[in-house]
Formats: C-alpha cells, sequence, structure tokens
C-alpha cells in the first residue's frame, strides 16, 4: 500500500509494476483488500487480469462493507466478470453462485424473505 502511494505519487513505473505482480502473487491480503487498492491507485491491467483469473465464482466472495466501498467502476467490472462467470462458462466444474456476505453487525431486519407469503398461501390450503 506504501510503495503504490509512493508510485502513483511520483510515477514510477516499476514500483508500479512490482507492486501489482505482488497483490497477483500473494494470498496474504483480502480479496477486498486488493480490489480496494486497485480501484484507489487505478490499477486498470491488475484488476482485468486479476478478476480474469477466477474461474469459479465462488472464490470472489467479497464483505458487503468492501464491496460497498469500491467505485462503481470497480463493482460494474466484478459484476461483468460475475455474469461471465456465471452465465457464459458452460463448464460443470464452475459454481454457479457469488456472494457477498453481510457483516455480522447488518440489520437482519433489511433481508427480505420471499418464502414468507408463501407461507401465507401454505396457510389458506388447509
Amino acid at each position: 500500500s506504501h510503495i503504490l502511494k509512493l508510485s502513483d505519487e511520483f510515477q514510477m513505473k516499476d514500483a508500479r509494476a512490482q507492486s501489482e505482480l505482488f497483490l497477483t502473487r500473494t494470498s496474504k491480503i483480502p480479496i477486498g483488500e486488493k480490489l480496494m487498492m486497485a480501484d484507489k491507485y487505478d490499477l486498470k491491467d491488475f484488476v482485468d487480469n486479476y478478476l480474469d483469473g477466477f474461474s469459479c465464482a465462488f472464490k470472489m466472495r467479497l464483505q458487503k462493507s468492501d464491496f460497498d466501498k469500491l467505485s462503481d467502476k470497480m463493482k460494474g467490472a466484478i459484476n461483468d466478470r460475475m455474469r461471465k462467470l456465471l452465465f457464459d462458462d458452460n463448464s460443470p466444474f464452475n459454481h454457479r453462485c457469488w456472494c457477498i456476505l453481510r457483516d455480522d453487525n447488518e440489520d437482519e431486519s433489511m433481508d427480505s424473505d420471499v418464502d414468507g407469503e408463501d407461507e401465507e398461501d401454505s396457510s389458506d390450503m388447509d
């Protein structure tokens, strides 16, 4: 993060390239944090390569709080990749789900219960 900040401030292409390579290879930085750094420092090549590297939508889980911090441009790039994984890839090995996890402190009352209407309907049938 500090190297990215300096490479951005002083237009140091080599340091920026090394930072992108590090972000690509490390597993110690969570996905959301990588995407936030890429978003902040406009690492378009990293984003394209990183998102294309996911072959399974399930592996791209993000905390909702991280997703909410991303720019609309980054959210669009993520959604484009998800759409491709979910609808364009016919691989039988592709997990057909994508999760943006809800933070534990979020209000559960905001969750919509689609089944709630069905329960009312089924009680009328008795």
